[in-house]
């Protein structure tokens, strides 16, 4: 697919920039530099071009850079051996500097003129003032912009157009992934769970900037790999703690993206540290992937951390704690493992495509209710609402992912602890373990009412 990687400093414009061009805010934007860190993808179509737009974090000095500023760098390295064609931005208002002059040189390079200088913020900036610096710089040419005015974009737009045409000359028309064939995986947990250590290794990759410093991660990374023939989105997401130690705006946007790739994904991987298994806050995330209706896998990182002669003892220990605090019933096994040390991870992938396909699927109708006849046989006594006794009629599933179950019935309201043990025979006789379920009465017709 046509690739085109949007580069340059910090806080230039490039996030805003591959948010206009998206149509959608997708990715974190602030007006501190270094929000962004590892490069973020996304397949769009540009006017009708299939496009698959890099955002990066910003180029700096390498001597100077920090351990995480250094793996910055690299993926915006990446980024650029891999794009088709480049976006060169620089901030109009400050002019070329330097380290602009440094990073172009490098480009040119590294994509001969195969890239294209954008000019940002220069919404108050007379073009004519522009040429004669940008011009000694000997690029061939450049386009004055506003990201966030949307300033510039038909004269962008074209360029790119010129460009596209170019590549599908040469390589030929190419296809955007079939969303409804794509499984799409969240990995969450609180900060240093070690969620992008998995994902790389899950990946066989270093796609993803993993250190051990808190926080490192700050918004939602997705990496498309092909997995036993089933083509996989895992998202990596910032790490999310309790709403009061939320420390400032940029982790509060971060954690919102992290939800939101809950809300959107199929299965959800919850990290828990084996160095602190027992905080409540992995109890809430384990709440909000089930209350979306979500496949939830919980595994403990860093397993290799725990003695051999505790591990048996250790893993009952968190087990009874999580579902004494969870109150969620149907939760399937608990996985373990070492995202560095582990040489094979794929056994919580492979529960995933499990129960993925258990997720989506329809019971027959037939079989419901011949279910529902045995469970009424077995349980004669059902619970009494008030003064009368509750009585179950017919059931059909009207959804799936999540599979949603309607029950016929004398009441619509039902007790809470008599759902749970519906929920749970369903489970059981159907084999959908793991499973997040949902089952609603509505009010049986009475034959002998007058219309």
């Amino acid at each position: 697919m046509f690739t085109v990687a949007i580069i340059g400093k910090p806080n230039v414009g490039k996030t805003t920039l591959f948010n206009k061009l998206i149509g959608n805010k997708v990715a974190i934007t602030h007006n501190l530099p270094g929000i962004t860190r590892d490069r973020k993808e996304f397949e769009c179509i540009i006017s009708g071009m299939k496009i698959r737009l890099v955002d990066t974090a910003g180029l700096e000095n390498y001597k100077t850079a920090n351990e995480i500023e250094k793996q910055m760098l690299e993926q915006s390295f990446y980024a650029i051996d891999g794009a088709d064609l480049c976006l060169f931005m620089i901030d109009g208002k400050n002019g070329i500097t330097n380290e602009d002059i440094k990073f172009l040189r490098l480009l040119q390079k590294k994509k001969g003129d195969n890239f294209i200088m954008l000019i940002n913020k220069a919404e108050n900036i007379n073009p004519d003032n522009l040429d004669n610096e940008f011009y000694k710089l000997g690029v061939k040419y450049f386009i004055i912009i506003s990201a966030e005015h949307g300033i510039g974009m038909h004269d962008l737009i074209m360029a790119l157009t010129e460009k596209y045409a170019e590549y599908i000359d040469k390589f030929g028309e190419v296809n955007i992934e079939n969303n409804n064939k794509l499984l799409q995986v969240a990995v969450v947990g609180r900060p240093n769970a070690g969620k992008s250590t998995f994902i790389n290794k899950i990946t066989n990759s270093n796609r993803l900037i993993a250190t051990s410093i808190a926080g490192t991660t700050r918004d939602t990374i997705p990496v498309n790999f092909i997995y036993k023939n089933q083509t996989i989105k895992i998202i990596d997401t910032a790490g999310i703690r309790k709403k009061m130690n939320i420390a400032d705006e940029i982790e509060e946007m971060s954690v919102a993206e992290s939800f939101r790739a809950i809300d959107f994904a199929h299965v959800v991987i919850l990290l828990i540290d084996a160095n602190s298994p027992f905080d409540k806050q992995d109890v809430a995330l384990a709440a909000r992937v089930v209350e979306e209706g979500r496949i939830l896998l919980i595994a403990i990182n860093k397993w290799d951390l725990i003695e051999e002669k505790l591990k048996k003892a250790f893993i009952k220990e968190v087990m009874a704690w999580f579902e004494q605090h969870s109150r969620i019933t149907n939760l399937g096994s608990f996985f373990t493992l070492s995202s560095l040390n582990d040489n094979d991870l794929h056994t919580i992938l492979d529960e995933g495509i499990i129960r993925y396909e258990k997720w989506q699927t329809k019971i027959p109708t037939h079989k419901l209710n011949e279910w529902l006849a045995l469970l009424k046989e077995e349980n004669r006594a059902l619970p009494m609402i008030g003064a009368k006794r509750l009585k179950l009629k017919f059931i059909n599933q009207i959804h799936i992912r999540p599979p949603y179950f309607m029950i016929s019935s004398n009441f619509t309201e039902v007790p809470d602890n008599y759902i749970s043990f519906l929920k749970n025979q369903l489970t059981d006789a159907f084999k959908l373990q793991g499973i997040p379920i949902r089952i609603g009465f509505k009010k049986a017709k009475n034959p002998f009412d007058k219309k």
